[in-house]
């Protein structure tokens, strides 16, 4: 009896699923949107309980389209934007909406983390230098913007590590996701 596999991906305009054979044919594929919010210039927030909410959605439409296949699921791979940043609090739930990572906001932190980090040793140990796409500066930015946020995150994650703990309960992250 064929056996499938569920691929997730969390992207900056949709939730897509897509449900592969056990020899790789695309059996069917599911697309939720969801909307990038800008409150305020160079910010880029989405909301990560919408990120489940539309894996919810769709996995349930493959779902009903192939009722007989979802028992037969043997693996769920999941990925997404890197890095979008969730911040979770002591019981596991977002304390605000995710910064994404075309968010600009963390100018100053990146000139502070810049002034007081060697460059070199930092790409050495990251391949990278300090940029907007770093967590480092937008989680100083939380901290110094919002304290009172700040006091209640007890982990960061990313989007898919997000999912897996969702769909798991087990908080996890990326290797990928060294400061």
């Amino acid at each position: 009896m064929d056996e499938f596999v569920l691929g997730i991906d969390v992207g900056s305009t949709a939730v897509k699923v897509i449900m592969l054979s056990d020899d790789g044919r695309i059996v069917d594929e599911s697309n939720v949107p969801h909307d990038l919010l800008s409150l305020h210039p160079n910010w880029a927030e989405e909301d990560a309980n919408v990120w489940w909410d539309n894996v919810v959605k769709g996995v349930s439409q493959i779902a009903a389209r192939h009722p007989g296949k979802m028992q037969r699921i043997k693996a769920i791979g999941c990925s997404g934007m890197v890095p979008a940043i969730v911040l979770l609090d002591k019981y596991g739930k977002p304390v605000r909406k995710t910064i994404q990572q075309q968010d600009a906001r963390a100018i100053e932190q990146i000139e502070k983390i810049t002034a007081r980090l060697d460059q070199k040793k930092l790409y050495a140990r990251t391949g990278g230098y300090t940029n907007q796409q770093h967590i480092l500066p937008r989680l100083l930015w939380v901290k110094e913007n919002e304290p009172e946020v700040w006091e209640k995150v007890t982990c960061v994650m990313g989007s898919y590590d997000w999912i897996v703990y969702k769909l798991t309960g087990v908080k996890s992250l990326e290797m990928n996701w060294a400061v």
